[in-house]
């Protein structure tokens, strides 16, 4: 009888660790972005352009595009970011925030980015951190007329608009030696000196080159007579 009364005991155990479990997985995913509305539509986000994202847009105040536009982006590269504004206005400023982290927070400086906005549209270039987490995070884009920029809160008495989308972040793919060509060509050794002999290398890869370093070049050289030559 004790031995089942154990048994039992465990059971329950075991059930209250696989609910806390899944309550605590639960609050995890859907730990919520906070929220942030645009204002009047006289200037709003028209159109974002990055990566593969290319949206045209009407004002909706706020719109969450997080569904079905996805940018995937590479660890360690470099994208532009274009937002276009519907009527552009000197005092207008656009800003851009992507939760590199996947914390469900806009909070940290480096995931925030000011786009210039001396042209219309707005550019920046944006970085993606080497160490991003891979997978699928949140990228907010605002645009709003005077006022602190913050990712978050109502706008409504001013004018902007705000857009959520999803950013995709990918492992480099690895970088494959193709082939090289040599090529021996004349021209400037030095700014006074034409007409010596010079060796060219092409290297033709595919894949990731982002962080590629060539440290070492062997050459085994021929003289005129095909030997060997120091």
């Amino acid at each position: 009888m004790k031995t089942k009364i154990t048994q039992f005991n465990n059971l329950k155990k075991g059930f209250f660790l696989i609910l806390f479990g899944f309550l605590v997985t639960s609050i995890n995913v859907q730990a919520q972005y906070c929220t942030a509305t645009g204002g009047n539509c006289d200037d709003y986000i028209n159109q974002v352009q990055f990566s593969n994202i290319n949206l045209w847009s009407w004002c909706y105040n706020y719109s969450d595009y997080s569904s079905y536009h996805i940018a995937n982006v590479v660890q360690g590269d470099t994208y532009p970011i274009y937002v276009l504004n519907s009527n552009h206005y000197s005092n207008d400023t656009c800003e851009v925030w992507i939760d590199w982290d996947q914390d469900s927070s806009f909070n940290d400086t480096t995931e925030y980015y000011r786009l210039s906005n001396d042209v219309n549209p707005y550019h920046t270039d944006i970085f993606v951190p080497i160490n991003a987490p891979l997978g699928q995070t949140k990228m907010r884009v605002r645009i709003r007329r005077e006022g602190i920029q913050t990712p978050c809160g109502d706008a409504s008495q001013l004018y902007g608009e705000v857009e959520d989308y999803t950013v995709n972040v990918l492992s480099p793919i690895p970088m494959v030696f193709n082939f090289y060509d040599f090529l021996q060509q004349s021209g400037y050794t030095t700014a006074d000196r034409y007409g010596q002999p010079i060796s060219r290398i092409n290297i033709n890869t595919t894949g990731n080159t982002t962080f590629l370093y060539l440290k070492k070049l062997f050459f085994n050289t021929l003289n005129s007579y095909g030997n060997a030559s120091s």
